[in-house]
């Protein structure tokens, strides 16, 4: 279990990033820019599909754990894997504080527009704005990049992939599948 080490502030983004598609990038990128800021930028996300241990059952992964790793230490982001046991049932104030505050010395945070958080996904984006900005933190939210008209997200290229729409996929990734 890593620790920030004292002192150093660090910039997170929030979220599963299974196949940092377009609107990954979205998010990661705003935690890197910070480094400008001093601030070290970490992508946080669990050691597993929460839906994986809510229901029995995850969506299929686009992209590795190791392969997802390597990708976000190119963008200059480094992953720090949370056991999804340990949080599932803190409120959205609990996570708040115990994680972002208390594990990871968070001085800014940033998330997607459809982020949730906490207990039963209580918490939203909405609410991480509110902790941050009563706990004097740097917030963003990346709004949602849109291809064709709906939100760029894992769902709609899985089944691009599914339905053998490899190059509709592949604009959605930004890169290869």
């Amino acid at each position: 279990e890593k620790k920030a080490s004292k002192g150093v502030k660090t910039a997170v983004a929030l979220g599963n990033f299974d196949g940092l598609h377009k609107g990954h990038i979205a998010v990661i990128n705003e935690a890197v820019m910070m480094k400008h800021n001093g601030l070290k930028p970490c992508v946080v996300t669990f050691d597993m599909h929460p839906l994986a241990l809510l229901t029995g059952s995850a969506p299929k992964r686009l992209m590795t754990k190791s392969l997802c790793e390597k990708e976000t230490a190119k963008i200059g982001c480094e992953t720090v894997r949370i056991p999804f046991e340990e949080v599932r049932n803190m409120s959205p104030e609990e996570f708040f504080e115990e994680v972002l505050i208390k594990k990871l010395n968070a001085g800014f945070v940033c998330c997607g527009f459809n982020y949730h958080f906490g207990k039963k996904g209580a918490g939203t984006a909405e609410t991480l704005e509110k902790l941050c900005r009563d706990a004097e933190i740097g917030f963003f939210r990346a709004d949602e990049v849109d291809f064709e008209g709906g939100a760029i997200s894992s769902t709609r290229i899985r089944q691009a992939i599914e339905n053998g729409e490899i190059e509709k996929a592949n604009k959605m990734l930004g890169r290869h599948f």
